[in-house]
């Protein structure tokens, strides 16, 4: 059989790290957006999506892999590329060029005038699709049994009071409820802490600043996520520690900060992005603003 050949056009920095280090893995997943590989203590995605992430590989006509590969097909790390023995193909990577987010924009803006910037993005959001996610946080329209609301409504109250008053133990206590709460490949209460940290983190590089506490909660966090929930949301958190995220959430933070407009189409691509993954990030984003 002869082997088919793909193209890797771009490569996320963690993805780029992970096939650095050589583990052969496996597929772990085929969706409908793209195909997720498990390759040691990381997951990678491979897709088309009009957006950077440090996790992607971007590879065009990715829907022709989807299929050709199948769910557990093994494939081998090599140098420049990704072989599929069993399907007899390959994804070539020796060319692609690596991106890692950018230095976050200077803070131009008051916390009151960011504030004011994130709830009217929230209030567009909410107008596109009112109960998606976590949003009755924000416009407080029911979307879960009140027991389950209450849970989050304490438990991300505590995360992010204890967070303001750099209370460890707190935080910890909050996020251990809120890790691994929802569903989807990356639960709701990940992708809000994981929102949470990295707003903190871009502020922290922004204003060159170091916050010891948060560099402290960052490795503890990443441990609890480790025994709690995926490994896809462990990445997500650890990605966000470094201040790395999806484009779109940088560019979220990176309009708060400047004060400019968020870009055209924003609000839509936050309420496609994943299950709720892109609302729940956003809101994690505004209560890390509020907890400054």
């Amino acid at each position: 059989m002869a082997q088919r050949t793909f193209f890797a056009t771009f490569i996320g920095g963690m993805a780029a790290e992970a096939l650095a280090g050589q583990r052969d893995g496996y597929v772990m997943g085929l969706t409908s957006k793209g195909i997720f590989l498990r390759c040691g203590e990381f997951v990678l995605f491979i897709t088309d999506a009009p957006y950077k992430s440090p996790f992607n590989l971007y590879v065009p006509g990715f829907e022709r892999l989807m299929d050709a590969l199948a769910l557990n097909s093994p494939f081998e790390v090599l140098p420049g590329s990704l072989r599929f023995p069993t399907e007899a193909l390959q994804i070539v990577t020796e060319n692609a060029e690596v991106w890692t987010p950018g230095f976050p924009t200077l803070v131009r803006t008051t916390a009151g005038q960011r504030k004011d910037k994130m709830l009217a993005l929230l209030e567009h959001i909410s107008s596109l699709e009112a109960e998606k996610g976590w949003l009755f946080l924000h416009n407080h329209v029911p979307s879960f049994p009140a027991e389950v609301e209450e849970r989050i409504l304490v438990n991300t109250r505590l995360f992010s009071d204890a967070y303001l008053h750099q209370q460890m133990v707190e935080c910890l206590a909050a996020a251990g409820h809120l890790l691994g709460l929802g569903g989807g490949l990356t639960p709701s209460g990940d992708d809000w802490l994981a929102g949470f940290i990295l707003y903190q983190a871009r502020l922290c590089q922004a204003r060159a600043s170091a916050q010891p506490f948060l560099e402290s909660l960052k490795q503890e966090l990443l441990q609890l996520a480790a025994q709690k929930t995926t490994t896809i949301s462990t990445n997500r958190i650890l990605a966000a520690g470094r201040g790395w995220a999806e484009e779109p959430f940088l560019q979220v933070i990176d309009a708060l900060f400047s004060g400019e407009d968020f870009p055209e189409g924003l609000a839509e691509l936050l309420v496609r992005f994943g299950h709720s993954s892109g609302v729940d990030t956003t809101l994690g984003i505004f209560a890390a603003l509020q907890a400054e």
